[in-house]
């Protein structure tokens, strides 16, 4: 594995146990955030992959949904499978987990010889293999950290104003999308800006944004009642868009 990749599956891991601390309840997480964020949008890193990895729930949770079957399965699952190899090096020490007994099969993460499978259609999103959660987490953090950095312009009363930065956002979430490597020769058409977009898909864009906002609006919302004054908002940037996560030179002990 690359460095990044490295330092990513330990962030994972970490929000990934956040997560499951909280059994995905989304008020107790806000509230948990509102209540270390000192009354400013400004967010300490761990919180922002936090919020990310909520999002990134979230996105992995409609797309369970949209394989809900009318019946479930022969061993009861309730979507449609969708079986992965874990092959990829991210996933090599959740594969060697599963093959010493740490992580117990079932029917969604079983072995095959010594190959490890996993359905992700019918896997909560914080027991997925990095590999796996790698993509809605990603774009969970590109939505979430978007949001934050342009809050004022998003809630400003020129509705002109605010279909701006919206447009602008969405933007910057579909190049966090293509520059995650999900443009082939299959979808080559998608490899432009959010505004040359068919309409089909800038709602896939959207639906990122309004999610985030969503949450960010929540969290607002919870960080007036801490504080009892409207939080201080980060300088946005001038282009809308936020830089990737990268990793540090020196990986910290704690994300």
């Amino acid at each position: 594995m690359t460095d990044y990749e490295v330092y990513m599956s330990q962030v994972l891991a970490q929000t990934s146990e956040k997560l499951s601390q909280f059994n995905g309840n989304q008020a107790e997480i806000i509230a948990d955030i509102a209540s270390r964020a000192k009354g400013s949008l400004v967010l300490p890193q761990e919180d922002q992959f936090l919020l990310g990895g909520l999002l990134g729930s979230m996105l992995h949770q409609q797309y369970c949904d949209g394989r809900r079957r009318e019946t479930p399965t022969e061993n009861g699952l309730p979507n449609e499978p969708r079986i992965k190899v874990l092959t990829n090096p991210m996933d090599a020490e959740f594969a060697n987990k599963v093959l010493s007994g740490e992580i117990p099969q079932s029917a969604t993460v079983y072995t095959v010889g010594t190959v490890v499978h996993m359905d992700i259609a019918n896997t909560p999103f914080e027991q997925l293999s990095p590999y796996w959660q790698k993509d809605n987490f990603g774009a969970g953090m590109c939505a979430a950290r978007s949001i934050l950095s342009n809050w004022e312009g998003l809630t400003h009363s020129d509705p002109t104003v605010r279909k701006f930065v919206t447009v602008s956002v969405a933007n910057g979430i579909h190049e966090s999308w293509i520059g995650r490597g999900n443009v082939g020769e299959w979808n080559a058409n998608l490899d432009t800006a959010y505004i040359n977009l068919p309409v089909d898909e800038q709602a896939k864009d959207l639906t990122h944004f309004t999610m985030a906002e969503g949450l960010i609006g929540a969290l607002v919302q919870q960080m007036e009642q801490v504080e009892g004054a409207t939080p201080t908002l980060p300088k946005a940037q001038a282009d809308g868009t936020i830089p990737p996560i990268t990793a540090p030179t020196e990986t910290p002990a704690e994300a």
